[in-house]
């Protein structure tokens, strides 16, 4: 996620998509049981680093104030460790796990990170968007699109570095990459000529007739 991280946290966290929208559609092509090992070795691993929307941590003797739109460390998930596939967060979106403490008569610390998302260009080997999946881009008309909030410069490097790796080069074409970023960014101004300014360069003319033998 280096490409984004300029990005306002706020505007980054609603780009992102729900973990358990990411399981679910990981579920549909893998089956469940392959789907957690899945998504819980690249969070484990910290191959897959999400976002929370609020986080909350009950120290054994106090309560720490909470915070808003952080990454989720992987050491939560390798507190999750065997329980993972026993866990609600494929579902619900939110992880709760509790650190053991050694001291006597000390119930540990309990660490609640809600409304779990991750980045789409965490899932570009998981789940490339097939064209047809795309929303088209007169869903809604262009004069209603450029009221919304412009898309950031980073997000935007961010999409095309996905839609460049889910899309073989002879698969790009203009209206496609559009259908993508909108799809991406629902609730952003999309300038078509940045979104142009990110494509692939294409040889002009016409394509070469293959050489007969």
């Amino acid at each position: 996620m280096e490409d984004v991280e300029t990005a306002d946290p706020r505007e980054l966290y609603d780009s992102c998509t729900p973990i358990q929208d990411v399981f679910a559609a990981l579920a549909e092509r893998v089956g469940r049981g392959n789907a957690v090992t899945m998504l819980f070795n690249r969070l484990e691993g910290g191959l897959i680093v999400p976002l929370a929307r609020d986080i909350l941590v009950q120290k054994s003797h106090r309560q720490e104030p909470p915070r808003f739109v952080e990454a989720v460390p992987t050491k939560a998930w390798k507190i999750l460790g065997e329980r993972a596939s026993r866990s609600d967060v494929w579902v619900t979106g939110d992880l709760v796990v509790i650190e053991l403490s050694a001291r006597l008569y000390d119930g540990g610390d309990t660490y609640k990170y809600l409304g779990i998302r991750i980045h789409p260009l965490d899932l570009a080997d998981l789940l490339p968007a097939p064209a047809a999946s795309l929303p088209a881009t007169t869903t809604i008309p262009d004069e209603a699109r450029e009221k919304m909030p412009r898309v950031s410069s980073a997000m935007l490097d961010g999409w095309a570095d996905l839609f460049r790796r889910a899309y073989k080069p002879e698969q790009i074409t203009e209206d496609l990459a559009i259908r993508s970023a909108n799809g991406m960014f629902p609730d952003k101004f999309v300038p078509r000529q940045e979104v142009r300014n990110r494509l692939p360069a294409r040889k002009r003319g016409r394509p070469e007739k293959p050489k007969s033998d």
